[in-house]
């Protein structure tokens, strides 16, 4: 069977009438939600940052309800500007409790996706145990988390908030040379880039995108954006991103 998917990221939500650096976080949230809609797709990956500094209860409870109105089924995991037991309360969300990480296994039209939780900025060794096993169970899947697994050649993400001690996560994911896709977030831009047997899929932000080639923090001004991820019948697979005025065509293989 066929399906697509519609990744969202780095929402970085404020109560009602607020401005982050001078945007609407809200109205752009909307803005692409209501483009999404007319995608039809089968089910949303929110991948994290719902908030936009602190973690607010509010925002997630209001997401709620604004999510449930595609009639699609979603998919979340915390970023590192969110709070798992906040998380949990407002949404049903993966087996767990409290703070504890939210990760599991999603089963699509055939299709395996395995979201981690690496809120904290580091997958914690018993999501690493659990990938372990999971891959080799469906080497196929699709991985989906919040930060890269690997550096992205965008200077100021890449030095001061990268996913740290990664060599086991890495080792995880390369050893068996299974060419793989990571869904993720984080880096407020959007590029597809590979590592070895990886194919890291940045999903571009609804809320502030950041210049690539910057060493130091510098606000790059575009549309809210999302991704579309397809996968056909025959085995085939698009990336189609949006993130500026004229959506282009990423991925096809």
């Amino acid at each position: 069977m066929s399906l697509r998917v519609v990744q969202l990221t780095d929402l970085h939500l404020l109560p009602p009438g607020e401005q982050l650096m001078g945007l609407d976080v809200n109205a752009r949230l909307e803005a692409a939600l209501e483009r999404i809609a007319t995608l039809e797709p089968d089910a949303l990956f929110i991948t994290g940052d719902f908030c936009a500094d602190e973690p607010v209860e509010q925002v997630y409870h209001r997401l709620r309800s604004r999510f449930e109105r595609f009639d699609r089924p979603y998919y979340i995991i915390p970023g590192n500007h969110d709070d798992r037991a906040m998380m949990r309360a407002a949404y049903p969300l993966m087996p767990g409790v409290g703070q504890e990480p939210i990760h599991g296994t999603v089963e699509l039209s055939g299709q395996v996706f395995l979201f981690l939780d690496s809120s904290p900025g580091v997958v914690d060794d018993q999501q690493l145990d659990w990938l372990a096993a999971a891959i080799a169970e469906h080497p196929q899947a699709t991985v989906v988390i919040h930060h890269p697994p690997i550096k992205l050649g965008m200077p100021f993400m890449d030095s001061k908030y990268p996913l740290r001690d990664t060599d086991r996560l890495l080792d995880i994911l390369t050893r068996d040379g299974q060419r793989r896709r990571i869904l993720c977030g984080h880096y407020h831009a959007a590029r597809t880039v590979s590592y070895r047997n990886l194919d890291v899929l940045l999903c571009p932000p609804t809320s502030f995108f950041i210049y690539p080639g910057a060493e130091t923090f510098r606000m790059q001004d575009h549309p809210p954006g999302f991704q579309l991820l397809e996968w056909a019948d025959d085995g085939s697979f698009r990336q189609t991103v949006y993130a500026t005025s004229d959506w282009h065509q990423g991925l096809q293989n």
